[in-house]
């Protein structure tokens, strides 16, 4: 195998190993990355298959990645065909959801990029009932699905995986599969007022300023202003908005709702939120484990999260 050229080690993005599992050729090389540190070496060529062992060996211990200059290509043949991967219950749960969770990424960012509003809530209740169509299922277990959602900082991988983390504890609270399309799809556009916020901010590595945080905190008001005359969200997702930076004693933003005030869509999206958060990359510091965010969530049960929804999510996730 050889090592990627040095000018290109910046310009790597991670893919499914679950598509490749299928016998699929992207036409693309393919690279590998089994610590953070190094550089991607070459897998597999655009005009070979992967050998079973080779993908196995390096699902198990590390990324497989392709150039950026090939997402495009990546992405288009995801969309054409997730839904038949999605489908086949021949392929494991894990791997669907992987599959599933790198759509949602890609298309979100396009949709935000480039979309208007109407698109990107059409684009939202879509991908919401396709979430569901796995999510939703009783066999899904939450603390391994977990693993195989991507965790880099990025708006759009967040988002993905708040909508998933919000499927699943909906689901343990005992929703019905019309309320987990609803709420996947509000979960999904929950951080929809981030698109005013320049992303200079948003991937500051450092404290943010007191007018930075400011502008911040306004996301969820800029959120609900974009799609607040909308007929196609009910109240319940509107909230997810609005209130998922509320708190129940009344300390969180944008207004300080309190206790029955926060809808309960809303506090569903805050725990998730905050969890999801807790547990991926950021700028300025390594992915907490689940115990470790769990214990910080657990700080605030009762006064800022809602003590039942949380005690669900800790059993959920096996802690």
């Amino acid at each position: 195998m050889s090592v990627a050229p040095e000018s290109h080690f910046d310009c790597f993005i991670p893919i499914s190993a679950a598509t490749l599992a299928r016998g699929t050729n992207y036409g693309v090389d393919i690279y590998a990355r089994i610590n953070a540190s190094d550089a991607p070496i070459l897998l597999c060529s655009a005009d070979q298959q992967i050998p079973k062992e080779k993908l196995d060996a390096v699902s198990l211990n590390g990324k497989l990645l392709i150039h950026c200059d090939n997402r495009d290509r990546y992405q288009s043949f995801l969309r054409e065909n997730y839904r038949d991967c999605i489908a086949d219950e021949c392929v494991p749960v894990a791997d669907r959801v992987s599959i599933l969770n790198d759509v949602i990424r890609d298309v979100l960012a396009d949709q935000f990029a480039n979309g208007t509003t109407e698109s990107i809530v059409e684009t939202c209740h879509t991908l919401g009932q396709d979430s569901v169509t796995i999510l939703g299922s009783e066999s899904v277990v939450p603390n391994e699905l977990c693993k195989v959602l991507h965790h880099d900082y990025g708006t759009f991988t967040h988002s993905a995986n708040v909508s998933a983390y919000a499927v699943l504890l909906a689901r343990g609270l005992g929703y019905s599969k019309t309320d987990l399309e609803q709420i996947a799809t509000g979960a999904l556009l929950h951080d929809l007022g981030k698109l005013d916020i320049s992303d200079q901010i948003l991937n500051k590595p450092g404290k943010l300023t007191d007018a930075e945080f400011a502008l911040i905190k306004k996301h969820p008001t800029t959120g609900l202003q974009r799609v607040g005359d909308r007929t196609d969200l009910n109240y319940g997702q509107l909230m997810m908005i609005y209130q998922h930076h509320e708190r129940i004693n009344g300390t969180g933003y944008p207004v300080g709702c309190s206790a029955d005030e926060i809808h309960p869509w809303g506090k569903i999206c805050a725990i998730v939120d905050v969890f999801e958060a807790l547990t991926s990359h950021r700028p300025y510091r390594v992915p907490f484990t689940h115990p470790t965010a769990f214990a910080v969530l657990e700080r605030g049960s009762g006064s800022e999260f809602d003590k039942e929804m949380l005690e669900c999510w800790r059993q959920l996730l096996s802690l």
